[in-house]
């Protein structure tokens, strides 16, 4: 009897012991795959207009519920004039001689870099950005290249092994904080617009801050549009007008309370008439806005808008 015990004891240890190999064997962070960050080494790429340096790519789903590849980078524009980050450079990836489709995160798996690589870039100014494209898990090596538009030829690629991604960036960004910009220069708050041979006059009024649906902050900035051309025309149809904070451009935003000038903005007027246009942005810091208004000959009207007072 004692040796059956002894035996029984001897076996439930050993089956103790497994189970407990058979853990540590499932790494919770295998599906987060942060494994392998330890030989992971920045990439820096200089090109023609910008500079990309590769910080990180990590594993997550994609809206379709596929698995994908969320390669992340910081971005500067080099160059001398103002541009989208994804205009900056060209990015494509493939896997055992395919090309992989680029893609975007399921909504549970968003960071709040998405959006930045659709962002417009002050000259010198640095961003921490996303590009996602799906990927077979079970497949070889990811080659993820790395270009001046036009010239894919001559890419950087950055081979990635899709069973041992680096993870997340180790360091946080932030965008570095300008409270005195200069890129507009000596600009006035209204003034003429040259759209396509035609002329209007635009004047920049005032701000408020106000919230969107999900209690973030916008800035609405009203604007008084003159149609001084010669055909029918709206807001929408004329002007490009943008707000920055920090040397990056905002995103439209959708304000929870609307003013009936938000709905003016398509509107038509005809030449001599005036009307009262509301546009609103999502703020990302608490930095001053610019509100830029620039025309097709460089010109423009612009505003600088202290928001904390």
């Amino acid at each position: 009897m004692k040796i059956f015990k002894s035996t029984l004891a001897l076996f439930m240890a050993l089956l103790m012991v497994f189970a407990l190999v058979g853990c540590s064997d499932k790494d919770p962070a295998d599906n987060n795959t942060n494994k392998g960050a330890g030989g992971f080494k920045e990439t820096e790429i200089v090109l023609d207009e910008c500079k990309v340096v590769v910080v990180g790519a990590e594993q997550i789903v994609d809206y379709d519920e596929k698995p994908a590849v969320r390669l992340w980078y910081d971005i500067t524009n080099t160059s001398e004039d103002s541009n989208y980050a994804n205009w900056l450079f060209f990015v494509s990836a493939t896997q055992d001689g395919y090309d992989l489709d680029e893609t975007t995160a399921d909504f549970e798996m968003t960071v709040e870099e998405e959006p930045n690589s659709y962002r417009k870039l002050r000259p010198g100014v640095t961003i921490r950005a996303v590009y996602e494209f799906v990927f077979k898990e079970d497949g070889g090596a990811i080659s993820v290249n790395i270009s001046n538009f036009e010239d894919e030829e001559n890419a950087t690629t950055i081979s990635l092994d899709p069973k041992n991604l680096p993870g997340k960036p180790k360091s946080e960004f932030k965008l570095a904080k300008v409270d005195d910009p200069k890129w507009m220069g000596d600009i006035k708050s209204e003034g003429t617009y040259n759209s396509f041979g035609e002329v209007y006059e635009i004047k920049i009024e005032k701000f408020e801050l106000t919230k969107n649906f999900s209690g973030e902050d916008l800035i609405r900035v009203y604007y008084d549009f003159k149609n001084t051309g010669s055909e029918t025309t709206s807001f929408n149809m004329t002007f490009i007008a943008e707000a920055y904070q920090d040397g990056a451009s905002l995103e439209s935003g959708y304000p929870e309370e609307e003013v009936s000038e938000d709905q003016n903005g398509t509107v038509e007027i005809a030449p001599g008439e005036s009307i009262k246009v509301a546009y609103s942005y999502e703020l990302i810091s608490d930095s001053v806005v610019e509100i830029d208004v620039t025309d097709l000959d460089g010109g423009g009207v612009g505003v600088i808008y202290d928001i904390n007072g």
